[in-house]
């Protein structure tokens, strides 16, 4: 009966294989497997509590049995219980310190705590024990890129492709650096080779949209986005992709000069939002590059009074003021920036054995306000 159980739950018949699962509880309360095939199932449901009940039932018949630690570590994992996990790896470890399972939860759990050097170290260990394990170029990868290591993550990447059957993600993570490098073309090939794999997937239709909105392929790139609605309507809501692209193209029209284009295409990423600030911080910066400051300052000012305002507004709005000559709402703008630059990011920071959420400053925008407030107190003085 386990073994019928375990094949539903292999076909993703998860409520079939949990009333089997019970009725074998009912015949024989002491097999550990069937607790773990349930615990699996209450897993795939998010039922993360009765999932830490039944795995907590197989430890009592044997604590000592490395899957079900395993799966109470995946299982505070899943909950974000970052500290429970770890606590619940190093148990593995301890049952088993050459499993290759232990070494990529480990990874895992250490990335989620920021602590990238301490993963690295458990993934290198990973891979010299377990050289043709795929996830842990993969993983290693995307640790490398956090750490701004972009071009080692690529060669992990491309280790991981080579070992892997169905790469789509991994071609999804180099696309992603391969974008943040600006290797474009580079980039529109992986992107296709992801999408080659699960045409079906919006997340890489959404990056192919953006990396042709970068090669100027502009009506490519809207054609694309027209996929990712009929593929996710709700996804294209978060990302608002297709804003994007218009200030993809606003963007670029203005850096060759084509004002009317450039005016045409962010005011067309406001009409699909109206309530969006960063947009209207966006119109502002291209009416700067034409020198047209007054409309640039009216833009900021409504970028302003929306939700979410990018911190870069107050920046940009005290630099045309003091250009058209308004020292002190300029001064007052540049105070608010530096202010806000200083407690806007929020990250989790070690303190002594424990971790707090802290404000980080967002050093560049703080010395480019100081900058621009020390310019201004030389004209005021002037």
């Amino acid at each position: 009966m386990n073994l019928k159980a375990k094949i539903l739950l292999i076909q993703k018949n998860f409520d079939q294989s949990l009333e089997l699962v019970e009725e074998i509880i009912e015949l024989n309360p002491n097999i550990r497997m069937t607790y773990q095939i349930k615990a699996l199932n209450e897993m795939h449901l998010e039922k993360f509590d009765d999932a830490l009940n039944s795995i907590n039932k197989a430890l009592e018949i044997d604590p000592n049995n490395l899957t079900s630690n395993q799966l109470k570590t995946d299982i505070f994992l899943k909950e974000n219980k970052l500290r429970k996990a770890l606590a619940s790896i190093n148990r593995c470890f301890e049952i088993k310190n050459d499993d290759p399972i232990n070494f990529g939860l480990k990874s895992h759990i250490l990335m989620f705590l920021n602590r990238h050097d301490e993963a690295l170290t458990v993934l290198n260990r990973g891979i010299e024990l377990f050289p043709d394990q795929k996830d842990f170029y993969n993983n290693r990868g995307l640790i490398l890129d956090l750490k701004g290591s972009k071009i080692e993550a690529l060669e992990d990447m491309k280790k991981a492709v080579e070992l892997e059957e169905d790469a789509q993600g991994t071609y999804y993570n180099m696309t992603q650096i391969l974008f943040s490098l600006e290797r474009y073309e580079e980039a529109l090939i992986t992107i296709e080779k992801a999408i080659d794999l699960d045409p079906t997937d919006p997340l890489s239709q959404q990056e192919k949209s953006a990396i042709l909105a970068k090669l100027k392929k502009f009506d490519k790139a809207l054609e694309t986005q027209e996929l990712v609605k009929e593929l996710d309507p709700k996804l294209i809501k978060i990302l608002a992709p297709e804003h994007q692209v218009y200030t993809t193209m606003a963007y670029s029209f203005a850096r060759e000069g084509k004002k009317k284009k450039a005016f045409n295409s962010i005011k067309k990423a406001i009409e699909i939002d109206p309530e969006e600030s960063e947009y209207y911080y966006y119109y502002g910066q291209i009416l700067m590059i034409f020198d047209e400051y007054e409309e640039a300052v009216r833009q900021f000012e409504k970028a302003k009074e929306l939700h979410f305002t990018p911190i870069k507004t107050y920046l940009e709005l005290g630099e045309c003021l003091i250009i058209l000559g308004y020292y002190n709402r300029a001064l007052e703008n540049l105070k608010i920036g530096r202010n806000l630059a200083a407690h806007s990011v929020k990250e989790r920071v070690k303190m002594d054995e424990r971790y707090e959420i802290r404000s980080i400053p967002q050093t560049s925008l703080i010395e480019r306000a100081e900058r621009l407030i020390e310019e201004l107190n030389r004209k005021i003085k002037s």
